[in-house]
């Protein structure tokens, strides 16, 4: 754990599995990224350049309590896991741009927590609502943005009956949706908006 303040021009390069945790005010203004489990216990944690998560990485946000607003860019590399867990981290609301090649695995816990995602978003390796490994948690998917989701599938592992992707306003979006399996549920909630899925359902 770090709870001094980053500052300068130079990046930060998490290497290992393990977690780091970084609590302070950071001011650097390079970029970060991480191969473990990167903790933004706040949000003016991370500076102010792109964050890297690569392969295998998690990301999330152990101090809990209001939603942290991360509006950095984001590159996604390989398989990476956005951990919004009530009981570990905090939802998030990620409003930069998430551009690469990577795929999100959204976990979460039995409380129905979130992430919104507002940025105009090119990342193009899909978003899977839970896994094989963890079907019965409830992370939720909050559309803020048409092009919210990238341009990869969203595929839903999940097991319980319960709404796990939201449209926060008039969005259309063209992603192709699946459940894995007939156990498995995409239930979609569009408030009292219009909102438009043209891909294909499967």
């Amino acid at each position: 754990t770090f709870s001094g303040v980053f500052s300068g021009s130079g990046n930060l390069y998490h290497t290992g599995a393990g977690q780091l945790t970084v609590s302070g005010n950071n001011t650097y203004t390079g970029s970060t990224s991480t191969s473990g489990r990167y903790d933004l216990y706040n949000a003016y944690s991370i500076g102010s350049g792109t964050l890297y998560l690569n392969d295998g990485s998690t990301l999330l946000a152990s101090s809990r309590g209001a939603s942290k607003t991360i509006s950095n860019n984001i590159v996604v590399t390989g398989t990476v896991t956005i951990d919004i867990g009530f009981g570990t981290s905090s939802d998030f609301i990620l409003s930069g741009t998430i551009s690469g090649t990577g795929k999100i695995v959204l976990t979460g816990d039995e409380n129905s927590r979130w992430i919104q995602l507002s940025g105009s978003n090119t990342f193009s390796g899909g978003i899977d609502i839970n896994s094989a490994s963890a079907p019965s948690l409830k992370p939720i998917i909050r559309i803020a943005n048409n092009a919210a989701l990238g341009t990869g599938t969203v595929t839903s592992y999940g097991t319980s009956d319960y709404t796990n992707i939201v449209f926060m306003g008039n969005y259309s979006v063209s992603n192709n949706f699946a459940t894995n399996s007939s156990s498995t549920y995409l239930n979609i909630d569009t408030q009292s908006y219009s909102a438009t899925m043209s891909g294909v359902i499967s």
